[in-house]
Parts: structure tokens; C-alpha cells; sequence
């Protein structure tokens, strides 16, 4: 009789044993998934990290650039533009301005700086009346330019670049470098403007 009912609890006792060691076992798989899934996220984590990280070193990288790129230009223009302010201030003490040496003078300046869309020129109206695709009987203005009311307050004093915008004789986007020359008296006279487009920028 022992040894009958021995059997069956040996029987029950090797069961829980296999139970056990299942539980056991399935609680190791979902440890050991749930190490791999962490793992796997921290990894996406850094690689996000990186990316955007080095995302922003070419962007910054891209920025310095093209600071460069427009500073070095912007130094080539502000020369030209301030030669053909002298040269039309000095036509004006002379007692009038030259159409035909102010359009030799503007194209001299745009033939050495290929980057230059054209150089134009205009009077103390705004009105463009000088330059590359001028027509001085239906003439474009520069007075509705944020930057006209700048330099009519202080003429001559300095070079103002504008924001891109649509050209008004160009009609393509650009940046306008702009300087204003002076009357005699050193009241404003007019604008003159550097048109870049803005691809050139983007080369």
C-alpha cells in the first residue's frame, strides 16, 4: 500500500517541478526580449541623436558658408558702388550728369564682377534710369524699397542689402547692394544698385 500511494504523489511533485522550470523559462524569454527591446531603443535613441547632430553641423557647416561666400562678394560690390558714386558725384559738380558715361561706367563695373546681374542707377525721385534693361521713358522705381528711405535719410554714408526680392527690371529673385550718391550740396541724389540673383548663392 506505501508503495502504491507513493507513485502518484512522485508523479505530482515531477509535474510541479516541470511547471516551475516553464514559468522559469518563459520568465527568461520575456527578460531577455524586454533587454533586447531596450537595448534596441537606446540604439534608435543615439542614432536620432547622431543624425540630428550632424544634421546640424552640415546646416551650420552650409550657414558659414554662404556668410563667406557674400562677405567676399559683398566686399567686390561695395567697392564698384562706391566708384560710381564718385564718378557721378563728380559729373554732377561738373553741372550734369552723362547718360552715356554713367551706361559705360555701369557696365564696366558689371563686366568685372560676372556674379552681378547688371549695376543701375537712378535720381532723387527713385526712378531707375540708368543701366541694363532700363527704359528712362517708363522707368522702374526704387522707392518703394525698404532700403530708399534709409539712404535718402543718409546719403553716401554706407551700403544697405536688401532682402531678397523680385527685381523691378530684372524680374528675377535677387539681392539688391545698394549705395546712394550725392548733389553738390550733400543732399541725396540717387540710388545705385548691385542686382545678384539669387542662384548665385545657391551654387
Amino acid at each position: 500500500m506505501t508503495a502504491g500511494h507513493d507513485k502518484p504523489q512522485a508523479t505530482t511533485a515531477h509535474a510541479g517541478a516541470d511547471r516551475a522550470w516553464l514559468v522559469w523559462l518563459v520568465a527568461g524569454v520575456i527578460v531577455a526580449n524586454l533587454i533586447v527591446a531596450a537595448i534596441g531603443l537606446q540604439s534608435l535613441h543615439y542614432s536620432r541623436q547622431r543624425i540630428l547632430a550632424e544634421v546640424e553641423r552640415t546646416a551650420s557647416n552650409l550657414d558659414i558658408l554662404l556668410e563667406s561666400n557674400l562677405a567676399a562678394v559683398a566686399r567686390q560690390i561695395d567697392h564698384s558702388l562706391s566708384h560710381i558714386a564718385d564718378n557721378l558725384e563728380q559729373q554732377l559738380r561738373q553741372g550734369r550728369a552723362d547718360p552715356a558715361a554713367i551706361e559705360r561706367l555701369l557696365q564696366t563695373q558689371a563686366d568685372r564682377l560676372p556674379e552681378v546681374e547688371a549695376f543701375r542707377a537712378g535720381d532723387a525721385t527713385g526712378a531707375i534710369l540708368w543701366g541694363k534693361g532700363v527704359d528712362p521713358s517708363h522707368p522702374a522705381s526704387y522707392a518703394g524699397r525698404d532700403f530708399f528711405p534709409e539712404h535718402l535719410a543718409h546719403p553716401g554714408q554706407r551700403m544697405i542689402v536688401s532682402k531678397p526680392l523680385l527685381g523691378n527690371v530684372a524680374k528675377v529673385w535677387l539681392i539688391a547692394f545698394t549705395r546712394s550718391y550725392r548733389k553738390p550740396d550733400g543732399s541725396f541724389a540717387g540710388i545705385i544698385s548691385a542686382a545678384v540673383p539669387i542662384i548665385h548663392f545657391q551654387q
